[in-house]
């Protein structure tokens, strides 16, 4: 009950003071007019989100969408880095989720390739920009050259 009633409380402090700032901006002709963030600002927390906010997630997006199929072994390779039990996870929510399909070949010795499905290729199209700009900044676990 205590954090919930602390919670409203943080909430109006937050519309209140985002009132101020508005009135201030109004009043000064310098700042802008702003609405609270609840009211212009669509949640997508949760579901692909939850999937795609993870470490590995966008590189394996990017590097399955660079060849018409890639396996697993040729992936994990090109990954570089990702142990074999993350890239599984990986892959199980990303076609949880309609991102990655999944395709099992009846061949001895058995085959599976991964392929973007159409969610895949259009979310690979709108983070391959992030994905460059993310190349060159400390900590990157992805290569620009796998970009492209």
């Amino acid at each position: 009950m205590g954090h919930l009633h602390g919670a409203l409380r943080f909430e109006a402090l937050k519309v209140q003071s985002l009132k101020w700032v508005s009135n201030l901006g109004a009043s000064m002709g310098k700042l802008p007019v702003s609405t609270p963030p609840a009211a212009s600002c669509v949640c997508v927390v949760g579901g692909p989100i939850d999937v795609i906010g993870k470490k590995w997630t966008l590189c394996i997006v990017v590097t399955v969408g660079n060849r018409p199929g890639i396996r697993f072994n040729d992936l994990l390779d090109a990954l570089g880095g990702i142990s074999p039990r993350t890239l599984s996870e990986t892959l199980k929510a990303l076609e949880a989720q309609g991102i990655v399909a999944r395709k099992a070949y009846r061949e001895i010795p058995p085959r599976v390739e991964y392929t973007l499905t159409e969610d895949g290729r259009r979310l690979r199209q709108a983070v391959v920009p992030l994905m460059e700009w993310a190349a060159g900044r400390p900590g990157a676990v992805c290569q620009p050259a796998r970009v492209r």
